[in-house]
């Protein structure tokens, strides 16, 4: 079946959605974004013990290392050994960035189910594993938000003098030692450390709002407009079972 991707006009195509429970919905649609610091997630995997409830490597630069040996800096001898080990770099306070998250479904994710010269229809067809990965870790509600969500978003924080970036999360194998370009973002102070995630999470797609001037141990709420007239909502299920977009094309005279 071919994918969306695969039309030269939409293959940069992108898909807004928030997954929430019921009773944010009305907030969200209200304009009030629901943030948390990253230290709320750290400390959910903490206590939960489980992977995949939060994530204790938010705000790090994380990667295995072998054959370690920790050496006592007085005396200079070994005074312990391990054939391998995770390394975790952070900057202080960066764990008291709050985030907003929300999933971006890209061109590829979705395949034509019908094309003809006035319009082409699409539906979203994702891996079961990842279906039934949000159903399980996210709300039971699915948000749709407009195609433009991104610079309604970005303008409103703009006009409360933010300081912020809106981007998606890069997914990394931290199995796989030092990432270079990783390491030199990190060694030069970057904001990037914020949108990095083990590649453990990849099928949540994910995108984030980050103020970089609130810092804050606590949840908050960001007031943008109101996004009522803008999104539609539907149960997460039938989203992922029913959902599909029809897009009709302007004609040229």
């Amino acid at each position: 079946m071919k994918r969306l991707s695969e039309i030269e006009p939409f293959k940069n195509a992108k898909f807004f959605v928030k997954f929430t429970k019921s009773e944010y919905v009305d907030d969200l649609l209200n304009g009030e974004l629901f943030m948390n610091p990253l230290s709320i997630f750290i400390k959910q995997e903490i206590e939960s013990k489980q992977r995949g409830q939060g994530d204790k490597y938010e705000g790090a630069h994380v990667f295995r290392v072998t054959n370690i040996k920790i050496i006592d800096p007085e005396t200079e001898q070994v005074i312990a050994t391990a054939k391998q080990g995770i390394v975790q770099e952070n900057y202080g306070g960066a764990e008291d960035t709050p985030i907003f998250c929300f999933t971006v479904f890209s061109a590829k994710d979705f395949e034509v189910i019908d094309q003809d010269d006035n319009s082409i229809s699409i539906k979203l067809n994702i891996e079961e594993e990842d279906k039934k990965n949000f159903l399980d870790n996210f709300g039971d509600k699915a948000v749709i938000l407009p195609f433009n969500f991104v610079e309604l978003l970005s303008e409103d924080a703009n006009n409360n003098g933010h300081t912020y970036v809106i981007k998606q999360v890069k997914y990394d194998d931290y199995e796989k030692g030092i990432n270079s370009e990783h390491k030199k973002l990190f060694d030069e102070g970057s904001f990037d450390i914020v949108f990095w995630k083990d590649s453990f999470f990849e099928f949540q797609r994910e995108a984030r709002f980050a103020i970089f001037d609130l810092p804050t141990k606590q949840s908050s709420k960001f007031k943008m407009r109101n996004l009522r007239s803008y999104c539609g909502v539907l149960d997460a299920k039938k989203f992922f079972d029913d959902y599909y977009v029809k897009i009709g094309f302007k004609k040229m005279h």
